[in-house]
């Protein structure tokens, strides 16, 4: 079981964004970045893909955290704005090499047909 307390909400509509300051208790162990995201987007009736986590705070000894999330417009201003982490870029890159050579199979099998 796990509370959410939102603290102080800001409106940033130059990043499109609202920041938000929360307190949260838990039971079990400290809650992941998607469980407290989950949380944020159903309190403030948004989307998961809009939030990004920036800090989870734990009070040592006690089971409560404090929390810095972002709230964005949309996905795709997230996207912009957000920077990504090391696993999104090889992910990418990864696509993009995976991709890369799915065309260059195609194109060897276009040239033996003819």
């Amino acid at each position: 079981m796990m509370t959410l307390q939102i603290t102080n909400k800001t409106e940033n509509p130059l990043l499109s964004r609202t920041e938000i300051a929360a307190h949260v208790t838990f039971d079990s162990v400290t809650p992941t970045n998607d469980n407290i995201s989950d949380q944020i987007a159903k309190s403030l009736s948004s989307k998961k893909e809009c939030v990004a986590v920036k800090k989870i705070n734990t009070l040592y000894g006690k089971r409560e955290a404090d929390i810095a999330a972002y709230v964005y417009s949309s996905p795709e201003e997230k996207k912009r704005i957000e920077p990504r982490n090391k696993k999104q870029i090889e992910a990418e890159a990864k696509a993009k090499e995976e991709a890369a050579k799915k065309a260059q199979e195609e194109a060897k099998a276009e040239e033996k047909k003819e």
